[in-house]
């Protein structure tokens, strides 16, 4: 029987995966400011999102917090890694993983002529996405109080959804987990992995696109939630965040803290890499590898280049159909098929990204998948920095 199985696009990537940088080299001559740095640059975000049709973009407390803790723990004139970022923001428990960071240096005492140069910024990376929180933070730089850093963080959502309270123990009550996808999102799913790295669909009652479940601690440790909706393009995740019991999230595991080492690769030593990495977490979980399809492969790196080309990432493409019509097209017979999708700075960037989505990782996991093709595609933000596109084909004949 024909079984297909896919999961949406990670960012922040991912994972991974949907984020730039821009750092921006400003420096300006000191004049007193009234208001505080950070909430003028507050209120010319909101300004420039409301000039772009972006009125519902709004600040928020948490997303502030993180940037400030990222800032805290990155060295000056340097990008903060993706992990630190993940981490904080999974810190304050904001569950949506697709961002954006801007970066930029200014004169301390001199804010406003930061804001000058700042509006053609915010118009680039408003004109790709419909952003909904961001957060603002600033901090001296620690050899020169006199200059300045300024971190904002955008944030993609597609749902509503406070994240549910931690549990106490095992012997603690079912606790409520409730949500409501927001347009064009609709057909809710929750999957969870467990603190001995089981995964799991939690059973929802789904009422329109308003969801709800309990929550069950079986084990002390961190459950890592996973909300999945479904749009016109497939599958997309619309929350990756961790559910502590007995525990709490700054013990968050110590691979978020790990920066990862950028090696520039060609397209065929990219995807020998992703394959590697796989068939290494495979291994770990006490895996058989998977065999490289080089059909698969093919059929990947054409739906890579297709979003790499379109700089977005989706499993229903208006030119090759779903997953399953592009398998059918090129007359591979399968009796279960599934694909991961990734976007992400690096190969390593990717494959923890997915990993650390239950979805994704139950794909990468799968006793019963036999079969990968890997395929990647690259393109370069505004800022010069390359994103790598990535299509994992899973199959078993």
């Amino acid at each position: 029987m024909h079984r297909s199985r896919a999961v949406g696009g990670l960012g922040g990537l991912v994972a991974v995966i949907g984020w730039v940088a821009a750092w921006l080299g400003l420096l300006f001559a000191a004049k007193a400011q009234a208001a505080s740095p950070a909430d003028e640059i507050t209120a010319r975000v909101a300004a420039v999102a409301k000039q772009l049709g972006q009125p519902a973009l709004g600040p928020r407390t948490e997303v502030a917090a993180a940037a400030q803790e990222i800032l805290s723990q990155t060295s000056d004139g340097t990008q903060p890694p993706f992990a630190v970022i993940q981490r904080e923001l999974l810190r304050k428990q904001v569950v949506e993983p697709v961002h954006r960071q801007i970066l930029a240096g200014f004169a301390t005492a001199d804010p406003g002529s930061l804001l000058e140069g700042l509006d053609p910024v915010l118009r680039q990376a408003f004109a790709d996405r419909k952003w909904r929180w961001f957060g603002v933070a600033t901090a001296p730089f620690r050899g020169d109080p006199e200059r300045s850093r300024l971190l904002i963080l955008l944030i993609e959502s597609g749902l509503d959804l406070l994240p549910p309270p931690a549990a106490v123990g095992p012997e603690s009550a079912p606790v409520p987990l409730k949500g409501s996808l927001l347009a064009p999102f609709d057909r809710p799913q929750v999957m969870i992995t467990d603190p001995q790295d089981r995964i799991t669909p939690l059973a929802i009652e789904v009422k329109g696109r308003a969801f709800s479940g309990l929550l069950r601690c079986d084990s002390v440790g961190l459950y890592k939630i996973e909300v999945i909706g479904e749009s016109a393009q497939g599958p997309h995740v619309l929350a990756n965040f961790f559910w502590p019991c007995g525990t709490t999230l700054p013990s968050l595991p110590q691979k978020f803290a790990m920066p990862i080492q950028k090696v520039e690769r060609t397209i065929p030593a990219s995807e020998a890499e992703l394959l590697r990495l796989l068939n290494q977490d495979r291994k770990i979980a006490g895996l058989e590898p998977l065999t490289h399809d080089p059909r698969l492969a093919k059929i990947a790196r054409a739906h890579s280049e297709e979003m790499a080309k379109k700089r977005s990432v989706f499993h229903h493409s208006p030119t090759t159909g779903t997953p399953e019509d592009r398998i059918r097209r090129a007359r591979i017979k399968n009796s279960m098929l599934a694909e991961n999708l990734a976007q992400a700075g690096s190969e390593e960037e990717a494959e923890r990204s997915l990993m650390d989505s239950p979805g994704h990782r139950r794909n990468i996991l799968d006793p019963q998948l036999t079969k990968v093709g890997i395929g990647v595609a690259t393109a370069k933000t505004p800022h010069g920095s390359v994103q790598l596109y990535i299509t994992q084909l899973f199959l078993t004949p």
